[in-house]
C-alpha cells in the first residue's frame, strides 16, 4: 500500500472544479495554493480562476449525470498564493 501523502499547500495545477470543491470543504480555514505551476505551463485562465475563487465564494451550477443539477457549494476562505 502507498504512504498517504497530507500537505498543507495545493497547486493550482488542477481544474476549478477541484480547486472550488477543496475551498468547499475547507469552508472558513485559510487555503493555500502554490501558483507557480500554472504559470510556468502558461495557463491563460489563471486570473478568471483566481477572480471566481476570490469574489464569487460559490460554484457555478453544474448538471449531474444522474440527471438534475448539483448542489451549489460556498466558501469563506481567506487564499494565500505563494509561488
Amino acid at each position: 500500500m502507498g504512504k498517504t501523502e497530507r500537505r498543507t499547500c495545493e497547486t493550482l495545477n488542477g481544474t476549478a472544479y477541484g480547486i472550488s470543491e477543496t475551498a468547499a470543504f475547507m469552508y472558513s480555514l485559510p487555503c493555500i495554493l502554490d501558483e507557480l505551476q500554472t504559470i510556468k505551463g502558461g495557463n491563460t485562465s489563471f486570473n478568471q480562476m483566481i477572480m471566481t475563487l476570490t469574489e464569487r465564494g460559490m460554484n457555478k451550477t453544474q448538471g449531474a449525470a444522474s440527471g438534475g443539477i448539483r448542489q451549489v457549494k460556498q466558501w469563506k476562505n481567506c487564499f494565500y498564493l505563494f509561488g
